[in-house]
């Protein structure tokens, strides 16, 4: 057979090469294999069906079915090794995959990952850890179901008509990569994923005193904060809106100083453009007493009190909110009052005491007026006692009954005073040493929430990821998917944060592909688009062996896989031959 006769294939690949060594370097494989050893008779192991998974959901396609067909369009002996064809990974392969995922639990598999994970050199031992809860909807009745239930709830996708799921979600602060997630009954409660992940993270931390635990309003409540203590973590959470003790440390505050520009400065952002203004936040903390609660042996409520950080924390920018709202809120609450008054006209009150009571009830509920109550008694005829025609000289029967106005008049103490409680918020914290916490570094910590619902969180698994709608057949499916799902995420973030790592570490920018902008902080789909178009080459010898070569990289493809560690040879050794190759180095080296 002459070189011209000897099959020849190219293959596009692009960045799945690279996703395919994070994969391998978190350990993802290894601790699947652990748990889903290969049956002997199977064509692919459940590690090879996850890996594809992984990476079809990191290339963007979101259609989690017919894989095979996509995988055979693609170079799959280097993405997953020799002797897995394409066809072997068909749904029902797949699904089976899950099946045994979830049978091995997926709890404990994501836990072997995230342990080896925080033993990595390198990473702070010192960090926050971020938790929310958000839903996935369903489609189908899943009923007489076994594990989480789907089921009719609170949707915070606002999608009422569909079942769901409850998904909770705990990273890791400095890295952004997932170190919990749980799938629970549609019905759960946000305090009780709370409680949940709060006891299963606290297993998984090498030294839970050096950990704070950051999650919004939901996590403050006597007991989830007595629960947090006990386990030796710090938290630093949102103290939420319906607490009274919210409004009076508020008041407080302002009390202390008018003056808010006397208050400390904490941070301050520059607005997007040069015409908007820029966002600041004052504010200082105070020592006050919240109650914790705790049950005995006999399951008895024990109440106590402890002295915790209060920090109100003063925002310009919910100010503006305040007062870009103000005034439509001034005629809502006017037209309400006019409504009231017109149906009371329509069915007035029988006695004047019934009306004094109705008039102070609405006065309560007035925000931004003061209302003085006008009661007037006013006749009106009623029926007559018999039938038929009155006689001539007989009086129309009256009765006495009682009508309420209300004089409305804007009362600008009381938007002042709600201005001052709408402008601030107040976090609550255990730490309590200022030197070592400062108030900056309080507000900092809990800021960095929002790396759960942004693109490092739910804005990723319900975008790009498409998390939801789930279409699988049972709920043991969903909650292996769910599993996957984190794994794609922790790979995404985990690159992420390695790349900036290494750009901030050696001082380096890196050229964004659309706007040719050199930065600093680029996200990991943004670092993809420099392996676009990669495909490589395969040369079959009369053997039986392949030569195999790639395209040129792109000099910022080039620099990504120099500062994340890699070579250029995951483009043509697959994975079996890269373990290889470091096992005789380091027997070499040795």
């Amino acid at each position: 057979m002459t070189p011209e006769n000897l099959p020849f294939n190219v293959a596009p690949v692009g960045h799945l090469p690279l996703i395919r060594a994070a994969i391998d370097d978190l350990g993802i494989t290894a601790v699947i294999n652990a748990h889903c050893p290969k049956h002997a008779q199977a064509r692919v192991s459940d590690a090879d069906c996850m890996v594809l998974l992984l990476l079809n959901i990191l290339s963007g396609r979101v259609a989690l079915h017919r894989m095979n067909d996509w995988l055979d369009r693609t170079d799959a002996e280097l993405l997953l090794g020799p002797d897995r064809p394409a066809e072997a990974f068909h749904d029902t392969r797949l699904g089976v995959a899950l099946d045994h995922l979830h049978a091995a639990g997926v709890d404990t598999i994501l836990g072997d990952i995230v342990d080896g994970y925080l033993r990595r050199p390198g990473l702070p031992l010192t960090f926050s850890v971020h938790q929310d809860t958000t839903s996935i909807s369903v489609f189908g009745a899943y009923e007489d179901a076994e594990g989480p239930v789907p089921t009719f709830g609170f949707s915070k996708d606002h999608r009422p008509d569909l079942r769901q799921l409850i998904f909770g979600l705990t990273l890791h602060g400095a890295t952004a990569v997932p170190l919990l997630g749980t799938v629970f009954d549609g019905n759960t409660s946000d305090v009780t994923a709370n409680r949940h992940h709060l006891a299963e993270i606290a297993k998984r931390l090498p030294a839970p005193e050096e950990v704070t635990f950051v999650g919004d309003c939901k996590l403050i409540d006597a007991e989830t904060v007595a629960q947090i203590l006990d386990l030796r973590m710090h938290f630093i959470s949102l103290l939420p809106d319906t607490f009274d003790l919210r409004r009076r440390v508020v008041e407080a505050t302002w009390e202390a100083e008018p003056d808010v520009t006397r208050w400390p400065e904490l941070l301050v952002r520059p607005g997007r453009t040069k015409a908007d203004p820029e966002d600041q936040w004052r504010g200082w903390s105070a020592e006050h007493p919240f109650p914790l609660r705790r049950y005995d042996a006999e399951k008895n409520a024990v109440t106590e009190t402890r002295d915790l950080r209060f920090l109100v924390v003063y925002s310009t920018s919910a100010q503006r909110r305040f007062d870009e709202a103000l005034e439509p809120r001034i005629k809502k609450e006017r037209e309400a009052i006019t409504q009231i008054e017109a149906r009371i006209v329509r069915q007035p009150l029988s006695c004047r005491e019934d009306a004094a009571r109705v008039a102070e009830r609405h006065r309560a509920d007035l925000r931004f007026h003061t209302a003085q109550p006008v009661i007037e008694a006013v006749e009106r005829p009623i029926k007559r006692a018999h039938a038929g025609r009155p006689k001539r000289d007989e009086p129309t029967p009256t009765e006495t009954v009682w009508i309420v106005r209300l004089a409305l008049q804007r009362d600008d103490d009381a938007i002042a005073v709600s201005r001052r409680v709408a402008s601030c918020f107040v976090l609550l914290t255990d730490h309590m040493d200022r030197e070592a916490w400062p108030d900056v570094e309080v507000l900092a910590t809990y800021k960095r929430q929002h790396i759960v619902e942004g693109t490092t969180g739910f804005h990723w698994l319900k975008g790009p990821a498409a998390v939801a709608p789930v279409f699988l057949k049972t709920p043991a499916r969903i909650s292996a998917l769910g599993l996957v799902l984190l794994l794609a995420l922790m790979v995404r973030n985990h690159i992420q944060f390695s790349l900036r790592s290494a750009l901030k570490d050696n001082d380096d920018t890196l050229q964004q592909p659309f706007t040719k902008k050199q930065i600093q902080n680029p996200t990991t789909e943004v670092a993809l688009v420099h392996f676009g178009g990669m495909c490589t080459y395969q040369l079959r010898d009369v053997d039986g062996s392949t030569r195999r070569s790639f395209s040129e990289l792109r000099p910022e493809a080039a620099k990504i896989l120099r500062l994340l560690g890699f070579d250029a040879d995951i483009f043509v050794i697959p994975p079996n031959g890269r373990a290889r190759r470091r096992e005789n180095r380091g027997v070499s080296s040795a």
